[in-house]
């Protein structure tokens, strides 16, 4: 997901305007709706900082979204698509709601439920 896709995904999930996000963040709702259509290609990081602070996201998931960062390797298991889109919610949902361990936990079930599925066949 590119960063103008993840950003319009978080706000529509707060339910926000761009003006509610502009009074979160202090981002003006001009320069959000630019990066939410990729026409900002040159967005500071005091400004993915401040967004990812008003949607209650880790800044890393804004960084990686920019192509600013990629988490190490051996963070990325070799996952399906549902454990995929599982990793995303998560990852979307308020810093302070999930911990790592907790997104650890419910990979292992996810992929416990893909391996009984693929057993039964």
């Amino acid at each position: 997901m590119n960063l103008g896709s993840k950003l319009r995904q978080l706000r529509e999930h707060k339910g926000w305007t761009l003006d509610e996000a502009f009074r979160a963040s202090g981002v003006s709702g001009a320069n959000i709706s630019r990066l939410e259509h990729g026409q900002n290609p040159r967005v500071a990081a005091s400004t993915l900082a401040a967004l990812a602070k008003a949607y209650g996201v880790n800044p890393l998931i804004l960084l990686e979204a920019a192509g600013w960062y990629e988490p190490p390797k051996s963070e990325k298991p070799n996952l399906t698509a549902t454990e995929e889109e599982l990793i995303e919610i998560i990852r979307s949902a308020p810093t302070e709601s999930v911990s790592n361990k907790l997104l650890h936990s419910l990979v292992g079930v996810a992929k416990v439920a893909r391996d009984a599925g693929q057993s039964e066949q």
